[in-house]
Formats: structure tokens, C-alpha cells, sequence
């Protein structure tokens, strides 16, 4: 199983409306030396890692198949220990189990429009690149603000120490896009994507797809994105993104609306292949890996897993605050938001080939996320 994230502990309340309420974490007057102590996936302890041209920080490994046809292989940069806010820069054991059911139902994927949520290095949204019709690699652009110039840099002119830029989270995922995909990367594209942005078009709800003023340039969506997101996206993905309280809290906040779509005028559900709401509204679906870590709770005398179930406790808030709404009031919601309730349901991986080299623990998961009706 991958290192548990040194993280610090974090209080949880709740409030008026049974939402669990994750509080930040202090930081102690040594959390500049956190990095140094830092967070460490399992899939970077390996004796081929070599150092990334990209950075001296940086190590670049090579993720290939070993039993599919053809022969598959990515070459991603990444970093090595981080601190917790920095762990999108390393690669977790969650993508390549999402790597590998992209890989085994590549159908559910094939002319699809994908958006990835907290993509990090960027390895399932570049596999899903291989089979999908266009790709949203998204991720928050601060990710890596607090790491120094010297251990997070490129350098924009192939070495020049006189030209360096610095190397945040989305800086990353382009060059891995780039050097992956080559002159198909525009079939994937790199968008900022901030849970916490309560201004960002793709949280709020619209009866149907219209075009939104947007800004098109850097990493900003545009308003073709937005546009393209909500007539035509129809799958989410999102790997090992459970591991803090307070980045789960804003992700469950906004999973109702990133999971309604318009149904389709022209095409059929069953086409599409979308749990179908009603004849006006359908759900998207998220396809989510993470790694349950489990730890013994001397409080509750019991094993427990915290992320998850801060995780599925919030999913159960959200989903009572949207049952027990009535239609004056729909709280968060617009009035005119469809009587809906997440559901959650495991996919089984038992039978799954594994493609890629990793240690496939039984505390690696992968579920599916949809709307359905509220009874």
C-alpha cells in the first residue's frame, strides 16, 4: 500500500445542515521543512526513476504496458516527496488503476468527450487521449506555489539557466501532454479547474448550453470549453483526489452539477450511454480510484479509513440537504435543479488484467459516481 500522506490532522464539525465541516490545518512554525519530511507515493520507490531534464527536482519514469498490444508507454516528469498541498506532482497507485480499466473498457471512453479532475501528471487523461474525441486535463494552477524556485523550475529555452520559469502543477501536465501526445495534443487539453472558485461557469447550473464570456487564453477555460463541457462531456475522472478533508468537502459540493447534463435533443440515452433522469435531464459519469488508507482509531477502538468516509459521510449531507429541499427553497441549489441523489457504486476489478507494472493492493479501489432520480 503507498505511504499514508504525513498530513495534519484536521477537526471536523458539523453544522446546521449535517454538513460535515473539515477546518484547515494548523501549520506549525516548521512547515517550511514539510517537503523535506514529506509525502511519498509507492510507485515512485523504484530503482529505474531517473532525473528529469525538466528540473533538478524532477525525475521522469517510464509507465509501460506489459502485457497489452500494442505496447503502450509514457514517459511522465514528476516530482518525488512533496508536501501534502504538492502531491499532484507525483504519480499515486490510483491512475494506474484507472490507467488500466481506461485500457480494458476502452469503449466507455471511445469518441468521448472527458474532463479530469485533479489530473496531476496528467497519466489518465493521456490515455484516455488515445480513444476519446477531446480531453479536459484539469487541475488547480497554486498547487505548487509553495515550492522553492530551486527545486521547481524548467527551463523554457532547453537548459539556459539565464531563462527559468517557475514549474507549477498545470506546467507540468502541459509538458507531459506535450511530450506524450506530440502533434496530437490538442486532443488533450491542459484548463484550471479550482474546486474552491465559486465564479467558475462548469459549478453553476444552466438550464442548457449557451455561450458564456470567458477568457481565452493561458490555462483559463474558454468559452468554447464551457460550451463543448456542457453539450457534449459525459465522463469524469478523478485518481487518488480523496486524501484531504477540506479539497473532498468542495468536491462533493460539486457534484450535483457537474454530473447533470441535458439529455441529448439528438441522440438517444441509451446512445449515449447515460443513467437518463428524465426526458430533459441526464447524468454524466465519474469513473474515481483512490487507495483506501486505513489506520486504527483509539478513540473508536476500530479500524477506519478517515478520507473515505469524511468522503461518503459528505456525499450523505449532500444528498439529505437535496431530498429534504423543497421546491421555494432549493438551498444551494437553483429552484429549478432536478430532484436528484448521488449514488455511489463499486466496480468490480477483480478480473481486470493488470497492464501496467504496480503493486495492485486490495485497498486500491475504483467506483462509479452518477445521479439518479430521488424517490
Amino acid at each position: 500500500m503507498g505511504k499514508e500522506p504525513l498530513q495534519e490532522s484536521e477537526e471536523v464539525g458539523v453544522d446546521s445542515d449535517a454538513h460535515p465541516q473539515p477546518k484547515k490545518a494548523k501549520l506549525d512554525a516548521n512547515d517550511d521543512e514539510r517537503e523535506d519530511e514529506g509525502v511519498l507515493s509507492s510507485v515512485h520507490v523504484h530503482p529505474t526513476n531517473g532525473t528529469s531534464p525538466l528540473g533538478k527536482a524532477l525525475r521522469v519514469t517510464h509507465f509501460s504496458t506489459t502485457i497489452h498490444q500494442p505496447h503502450i508507454s509514457y514517459r511522465i516528469h514528476h516530482r518525488m516527496a512533496t508536501a501534502i498541498e504538492a502531491v499532484g506532482l507525483q504519480v499515486w497507485p490510483g491512475a494506474l488503476l484507472l490507467l488500466d480499466y481506461i485500457l480494458w473498457k476502452k469503449q466507455e471512453f471511445e469518441s468521448r468527450v472527458v474532463l479530469e479532475i485533479g489530473a496531476g501528471t496528467g497519466l489518465a487523461s493521456l490515455a484516455c487521449a488515445s480513444v476519446a474525441r477531446k480531453v479536459f486535463a484539469t487541475d488547480i494552477a497554486k498547487l505548487a506555489s509553495a515550492d522553492s524556485a530551486d527545486d521547481s523550475s524548467i527551463h523554457s529555452d532547453g537548459g539556459n539557466e539565464s531563462a527559468v520559469e517557475s514549474l507549477g502543477i498545470l506546467d507540468l501536465l502541459s509538458k507531459n501532454v506535450a511530450e506524450n501526445l506530440g502533434s496530437d495534443s490538442s486532443v488533450c487539453v491542459v484548463r484550471e479547474l479550482d474546486l474552491l472558485d465559486d465564479t467558475c461557469p462548469l459549478f453553476q447550473f444552466r438550464k442548457g448550453p449557451k455561450e458564456i464570456d470567458a477568457t481565452d487564453s493561458g490555462f483559463a477555460l474558454s468559452s468554447s470549453d464551457i460550451y463543448q463541457f456542457d453539450s457534449d462531456c459525459t465522463v469524469l475522472l478523478g485518481a487518488d483526489i480523496i486524501y484531504m478533508d477540506f479539497v473532498s468537502f468542495h468536491f462533493v459540493r460539486r457534484l450535483p452539477v457537474l454530473l447533470l447534463k441535458r439529455a441529448s435533443a439528438n441522440t438517444s440515452a441509451s446512445s449515449e450511454k447515460l443513467p437518463r433522469l428524465s426526458k430533459e435531464w441526464a447524468s454524466r459519469i465519474l469513473y474515481l480510484s483512490f487507495e483506501r488508507r486505513i489506520h486504527f482509531s483509539k478513540d473508536e477502538c476500530r479500524i477506519t479509513a478517515p478520507a473515505w468516509d469524511f468522503f461518503t459521510r459528505t456525499v450523505e449531507a449532500i444528498n439529505q440537504d437535496m431530498s429534504g429541499r423543497v421546491a421555494e427553497d432549493g438551498g444551494d441549489l437553483d429552484p429549478l435543479f432536478p430532484r436528484v441523489q448521488i449514488k455511489l457504486e463499486q466496480v468490480d476489478v477483480d478480473d481486470m488484467p493488470q497492464y501496467f507494472d504496480y503493486e495492485r493492493v486490495k485497498e486500491l479501489e475504483l467506483w462509479k459516481l452518477y445521479l439518479v432520480q430521488d424517490a
